[in-house]
This record gives C-alpha cells, structure tokens and sequence, in this order.
C-alpha cells in the first residue's frame, strides 16, 4: 500500500506561522530570563511590579492566543482555497482610479452624514500621524536620534 502526501496548502502554512509565532512568543520569555535586565539608569523595569504569576499567565495566555488567532485563520484562508479564480477585466488605470477614490474618501462620501464624520475621523488621524511623525525625533529616548535633530 503507497501512501501518497498530500500537497500542502495555503492554510497549512499559516498554521505553521502561527505556531511558530507562539513558540517565538514562549521563547521570548524564556529569553527574559537568560538575559536579564542590567541597571537601569532611566525608566523602569518591564514587569516591575507585577507578581510572577501574572507574569507567567501574561505570556501563556499570549501564547495561546496568538496560536488560536492563527488557527482561526488557518481556518479562513481553507475557506478561501475552495473557490475558482475570479475572472475580472481591470486595468491598470481602473485600479488606480479605485485607489484614489478610496483614499481621497469618495466612496463614502456618497452619504452626506456618514461620509462627513468618517472623512473627519480620517483627517483628524493623518493630523495625529504627521505631528507623531514630526515630533519623533525629538522625544525619542536614544541619544544618537537626539544629536540628529
């Protein structure tokens, strides 16, 4: 009897990622003990205060939802696998004209309300993005970052 593997699939590797990325999780932990913190001169410790069992529940509870997370969409990406390719006819010009209006808001400012307080809530985060991005050097606790600026 020759058993034959059967070819791996799509979901197959997003449940290896996500079991790695579990394992990596648990490594970091462990990590945190091999290489423990040295004196610190500024700031605090991670974890100063917290109990150890916290700490132990942090981590396998972080763990494991990162796995079930994976696993989820391990789920998912199995689902998408039973469909047939979609046959669209774009262009190039088409898809950018989509992007743009999807960026500049167009597709939702098609209704008056939704569309006005969506756009606000959108511009008043690219406002919060640019001042992060412009104090950022600043602020930053390296001092390389701060001879720079």
């Amino acid at each position: 009897m020759i058993s034959q593997k059967k070819p791996k699939q799509v979901n197959d590797y997003v449940l290896l990622f996500s079991a790695g990325s579990a394992v990596g999780t648990l490594f970091l932990w462990a990590a945190s003990y091999l290489f423990p913190e040295g004196d610190i001169v500024e700031g605090r410790r991670v974890f100063e205060n917290i109990p150890k069992y916290l700490q132990y529940a942090f981590y396998l509870l972080s763990a494991s939802s990162v796995f079930i997370s994976g696993y989820l969409f391990s789920l998912r990406a199995k689902n998408w696998t039973r469909g047939t390719s979609e046959k669209r006819k774009t262009t190039l010009v088409s898809k950018l004209k989509n992007f743009f209006d999807g960026i500049l808001m167009r597709t939702v400012l098609r209704f008056r309300a939704a569309g006005l307080m969506h756009s606000m809530i959108y511009v008043g985060f690219l406002g919060l993005f640019a001042g992060t991005e412009t104090s950022l050097p600043a602020s930053s606790p390296t001092p390389a970052a701060n001879d720079a600026a």
